[in-house]
């Protein structure tokens, strides 16, 4: 004879996995504003390293009557392996610096609300996994946190109510 479960006991047993999930992500989705706020930090400390070392090579560069477009169009011309080398690594520097002062302009330019999105969309691998790192789990009382926690904790309420739904489906006793 088949396991059979009692009546309700398996949908119950779905509600309670998907209410768990789902307050689980409330407290996750209230940490994106916060988490947003410290990457813009150590954001804008690689921006000011970076910075001083990208003006160091303008500087280097103008000393001897060079654009960085002149530059690049003489490293593009060279195969000397020394100066090929300077010449890609300074360009990856220059080019890095680029990106995160866009990512930077982006995210300041973003509501409160917006900015986890932006941060989504533009985020840097290393300064998000350093940030991760760092950072420490806080209740926040914020409205921006309010509403991605109480938005992904009733996203995943709703998927997961969904999934247990049809798994439990061929379980459910049919009363004629």
């Amino acid at each position: 004879m088949p396991l059979e479960l009692e009546t309700g006991t398996d949908d119950m047993l779905g509600r309670l996995l998907a209410m768990v999930l789902g307050v689980a992500g409330v407290v996750a989705g209230s940490q994106a504003p916060n988490f947003t706020t410290h990457y813009m930090q150590n954001l804008e400390g690689r921006i000011d390293e970076l910075g001083r070392i990208v003006r160091s090579i303008d500087s280097d560069r103008e000393s001897i009557g060079y654009t960085r477009e002149m530059a690049a169009e003489t490293c593009a011309g060279t195969n000397e392996p020394l100066f090929k080398t300077d010449c890609v690594r300074n360009e990856t520097i220059i080019a890095r610096f680029e990106k995160l002062v866009a990512s930077q302009m982006a995210l300041r330019n973003a509501s409160d609300l917006m900015r986890p999105i932006v941060l989504a969309r533009t985020h840097d691998v290393e300064i998000a996994e350093n940030t991760a790192k760092e950072f420490e789990i806080a209740v926040p009382v914020t409205p921006d946190a309010a509403a991605y926690g109480g938005g992904l904790g009733a996203g995943l309420w709703a998927i997961f109510r969904v999934i247990f739904g049809i798994l439990g489906a061929p379980f459910r006793r049919r009363y004629a």
